[in-house]
């Protein structure tokens, strides 16, 4: 996922439609070994919305400017599906089942766990048969409720800044949103490199 969008970021509307195939072909075979439906599912956007800025198609999609929302959505729907989950309601069965289990080991954490302005020691609760495998959860716990408030502010701006009618950044990032609802690499730079355009932000706003 993170090699297949660097190319995205590198060759932007310059890539060949033969690559495309390559790419959806690699991407199938990669989802085969390990399994990661949420990666495939990812990549998947990314190839179409590519597609899509390559020929001006992505114009006739209005709407798609309501994705600059999408960190508030994800963020703050997650904490909420998360805690409100109940393992005896047939609907949070079936998200659970959706998301492989996250729910409920979500639910655990938030439940066990202080919820801190911010964030606690995530060492405090071992118990190695508790799984841990969201961004969003993570981030809200072990860096607080200001720290993650914070976080979603800054992508919002960010998505904000970048014109989705040209620049496939967008959608990359976008990509990285949905990804870390099953992933922890959310504010990992050394996966979700995404990360880096969040000090220019930063830094701009400064100047």
């Amino acid at each position: 996922f993170i090699i297949v969008t660097l190319y995205f970021l590198y060759k932007k509307n310059d890539i060949k439609n033969y690559m495309y195939i390559a790419i959806l072909a690699l991407s199938i075979i990669l989802y085969q070994i390990t399994l990661s439906r949420t990666g495939f599912i990812c990549l998947l956007i990314i190839l179409f919305l590519s597609i899509t800025l390559k020929y001006n198609i992505i114009n006739r999609f209005k709407c798609i400017s309501f994705l600059r929302y999408l960190p508030f959505i994800l963020g703050c729907g997650i904490i909420l599906l998360s805690l409100l989950y109940d393992g005896n309601n047939q609907v949070f069965i079936i998200l659970d089942k959706l998301f492989s289990g996250r729910l409920y080991y979500n639910n655990l954490f938030l439940t066990q766990m202080p919820i801190s302005i911010l964030g606690v020691d995530m060492s405090i609760l071992e118990n190695a048969d508790l799984f841990l495998d969201c961004g969003y959860v993570l981030l809200f716990l072990s860096h607080g409720i200001f720290v993650f408030a914070l976080f979603m502010y800054y992508t919002y701006k960010i998505l904000k800044g970048i014109n989705y009618r040209t620049d496939i950044l967008f959608y990359i990032i976008v990509s990285v949103l949905i990804y870390c609802i099953t992933e922890y690499f959310l504010t990992n730079i050394l996966i979700n490199y995404t990360l880096i355009y969040y000090n220019k932000f930063i830094f701009e706003e400064k100047s």
